[in-house]
């Protein structure tokens, strides 16, 4: 999957939860690929499942794609409940935070969202995800000032990166 071969990879995952039908770390990466390729509804029934092995070392992961698929699929209650679930078992995970914070955001809570992006930034030493999240929500609040201060880190911290891409036309759109 990592190297781009799909169609092999949605095979490989295929059989891999066939001989693995209850192994949450093979439920959750055949997740990862059906999100990756658009099949949300099968995505979220794989997630769900891998919850059901109780031995898995890293729930808080599995609730957290979960959470994104519930998102993605427009079930933002679903979507909060599962990341805060998340959250509250491992409260240092920075991924979690920022996407409860952009379900919050779906859900027109723009104080929430903003808490979430905030403990994500002092969480992850200031990602260029969290960064440009929190940059971008403070802008749509009216609090241009702060907002194109986080874009502007955001843009600088990882300058390759699709998300300082994304906060530099931002930037150029709401702060030049």
């Amino acid at each position: 999957m990592a190297h781009g071969a799909l169609e092999e990879s949605g095979e490989a995952f295929e059989k891999a939860v066939r001989l693995a039908p209850n192994q949450a770390e093979v439920r959750n990466h055949y997740g990862l690929y059906l999100l990756r390729v658009n099949r949300v509804p099968e995505a979220i029934e794989q997630f769900e499942a891998a919850r059901t092995d109780y031995t898995y070392r890293n729930p808080s992961m599995i609730l957290n794609n979960l959470g994104q698929a519930l998102m993605m699929d427009g079930q933002t209650d679903e979507a909060i409940a599962r990341l805060s679930e998340a959250i509250s078992r491992s409260p240092n995970l920075c991924q979690p935070r920022i996407n409860r914070g952009r379900a919050w955001q779906e859900a027109n809570n723009a104080e929430q969202a903003l808490k979430d992006y905030e403990a994500a930034i002092r969480l992850c030493e200031a990602s260029d995800v969290s960064l440009y999240y929190t940059g971008s929500l403070l802008i749509e609040m009216g609090r241009s000032s702060e907002g194109c201060g986080h874009l502007d880190q955001a843009r600088a911290l990882n300058p390759d990166s699709d998300m300082a891409d994304r906060a530099n036309d931002l930037f150029i759109r709401e702060c030049d």
